[in-house]
């Protein structure tokens, strides 16, 4: 309905348009008659009658004829190709008085003719009217039809009920079956998979086999670094000491490190209860010595027998 009306705003403003146009047109103009031998009776300037073209009346007669075509197009009086054509033709008007007239033309007493320009404005004009009425019937069955709905709506509520359960059953099975393309649209791309795929066949050459022993980490040579790392850090760990807590052992190097010269020493008298205690530490310290390379020799000889027995 909004386009109904549109259409007919639009149609309504080109008559109301044409309507200025013609009301601006005169219905008629005056023209001296002019009997030339070989035009029609009657005709007058400008046009019936057939002037040379090289000549000032020619070309307003040219001129004219341009302006009624371009009317009878749908053009307006401001359009620039109107407007330049009669501004030529009153240049050309002073030239046309002033020439002579054609050989045997007579002229005549001034004749009002029918202005073409004013016959192509009243046959748009009818044209853009019966736009028009076709227009307003063609809205005043829509208004009806609205308003009787609207009547019916108001009148029957169920009825309302009953579209809005209509409308909202169709949202419902749209959303399935659009659901349901989808599907279908995976179904087909999956089954052209399948099938693309059956075309590819692949034949074991050689089956995989589990191997017998492990491959990685080797844990001899693993072992191995491990107790490597942890007597070089037990090392380090000893040697850091005695740095951090430096004595002397000897004279010697007593006096090597000062310079001055070392007049005497006093020897350590070690008491029976701590040269006990000193022989129990390194009776632990070998035991641990010994465990730790036990432990190592163990584990060496597992690892040996597991894989022995995996090869056979």
């Amino acid at each position: 309905m909004s386009k109904v009306e549109q259409e007919y705003v639009q149609a309504r403003s080109s008559l109301g348009a044409l309507q200025a146009q013609l009301a601006s047109t005169p219905p008629t103009i005056d023209a001296p008659l002019f009997n030339v031998p070989g035009a029609r009776e009657g005709a007058a300037f400008g046009t019936g009658t057939r002037f040379d073209p090289t000549t000032a009346r020619g070309r307003i007669e040219a001129l004219e004829r341009q302006i009624s075509d371009a009317i009878a197009r749908g053009y307006t009086d401001r359009h620039p190709d109107i407007v330049s054509a009669r501004e030529q033709i009153e240049r050309l008007r002073p030239q046309a008085a002033a020439e002579p007239l054609p050989p045997g033309a007579v002229a005549g007493r001034p004749a009002a003719q029918a202005n073409p320009v004013y016959v192509n404005l009243r046959s748009l004009l009818f044209q853009k009217q019966s736009e028009v009425a076709a227009h307003e019937a063609r809205l005043a069955q829509l208004r009806a039809a609205v308003n009787d709905l609207s009547a019916k709506q108001t009148a029957q509520p169920e009825i309302v009920a009953e579209q809005t359960r209509l409308n909202r059953d169709y949202t419902v099975l749209r959303a399935a079956y659009e659901n349901m393309l989808a599907s279908r649209e995976q179904i087909r791309l999956r089954a052209d998979v399948s099938s693309q795929t059956d075309e590819v066949q692949f034949r074991t050459v050689d089956p995989p086999t589990l191997p017998a022993a492990p491959i990685a980490p080797n844990r001899s040579l693993l072992n191995t670094i491990v107790l490597l790392a942890g007597l070089g850090t037990g090392l380090a760990v000893a040697f850091l000491a005695s740095q951090l807590h430096p004595t002397y052992i000897t004279e010697d190097r007593l006096a090597e490190d000062t310079g001055l010269p070392v007049l005497g020493s006093v020897a350590e008298v070690e008491q029976p209860e701590a040269r006990a205690e000193s022989r129990k530490w390194v009776r632990v310290f070998a035991a641990l010595g010994l465990g730790l390379g036990g432990v190592y020799a163990l584990l060496l000889m597992l690892q040996l027998a597991g894989r022995s027995a995996a090869v056979a």
